[in-house]
């Protein structure tokens, strides 16, 4: 179950999103609203402030406010009292509102986040557009579930991404951002350091203190990090070997890839193909076809 950081972790994470609802709301400049017993429940929820302002102020967690451009995200059974006022564009307070709920690839409830975020988008007129363009298509009753859905995703992933911007600001590495970005878009690369530096116009001493401060760790473990969660996916699927696996992913050797897999997950390649192919991968499904039509 992904917690506290998770949201910007999507970029990263296998999830399904169902139960999408997508409305627009107008409230009135001076009123309040206070979430039921035991909290919200429509699942969690992302809203566009399209005017005025909103004061939160949770039960259990910190206050905050948002203004017009503001990205709003709401977790799922949060209880909070907000209190709208109205803004510059217009006399009253307007927003869009998506409620979604999401799982992981095991089918677990992902928790995001257990307090209410505020994002500031580095573009939030392009933001604004995308969720009037979700309501228009949501209000279209012939439109496609699985088009909704995939809009949503897509801008999960983007917010996701600009908290990831936001994070790495917040712990003063956006100097090596291009570096950071870079590695994770080719890490079955083996770039080395010196150029990973380059990127950002740093040393290799300052890029490596700084990435260690973003990330707990060595850009190469990082690296390898990576690699060993395609790794998970790759065998998990069944159609891939160790050896294959580790020659997808650019490890000079199996037996290398062997060790830095044990190392991260606690297991050996072959042993994690045999608690999970079975359960997980083709050769099971394959299996049920094949039970069914005897």
């Amino acid at each position: 179950m992904i917690r506290g950081e998770g949201f910007g972790a999507l970029q990263r994470e296998d999830y399904f999103l169902y139960n999408a609802v997508i409305l627009e709301q107008r409230r009135q400049s001076e009123t309040d609203f206070i979430t039921p017993n035991p909290g919200r429940d429509g699942g969690n929820g992302i809203i566009c402030l399209m005017s005025g302002a909103i004061d939160y102020r949770m039960s259990d967690g910190p206050s905050c406010s948002a203004t017009e451009g503001d990205i709003i995200f709401l977790p799922r059974l949060s209880h909070y009292r907000c209190a709208f006022a109205a803004g510059k564009r217009e006399p009253i307070c307007r927003f869009i509102l998506i409620n979604f709920n999401i799982i992981d690839s095991r089918l677990r409830p992902i928790v995001l986040s257990d307090v209410i975020r505020v994002i500031r988008p580095s573009n939030p007129i392009a933001f604004e557009n995308r969720f009037t363009d979700l309501l228009r298509l949501y209000r279209m009753g012939l439109t496609p579930p699985a088009r909704i859905k995939a809009r949503v995703l897509d801008l999960l992933t983007d917010l996701s991404g600009e908290l990831y911007r936001e994070n790495m600001i917040s712990h003063g590495c956006e100097t090596i951002g291009p570096g950071i970005r870079y590695l994770e878009q080719h890490f079955t690369e083996n770039t080395p350091i010196e150029e990973l530096a380059a990127l950002c116009f740093v040393s290799q001493t300052s890029f490596r203190r700084l990435f260690r401060e973003y990330a707990g760790m060595s850009p190469v473990r990082y690296r390898n990090a990576l690699r060993v969660n395609r790794a998970r996916e790759l065998l998990q699927s069944g159609l891939f070997t160790a050896g294959e696996a580790a020659e997808e992913l650019g490890f000079s050797d199996t037996a290398y890839f062997c060790r830095v897999f044990k190392s991260v997950t606690g297991t050996s390649p072959g042993e994690f193909m045999r608690r999970t192919v079975g359960r997980y991968g083709h050769i099971q499904i394959y299996d049920d076809l094949q039970s069914k039509k005897t």
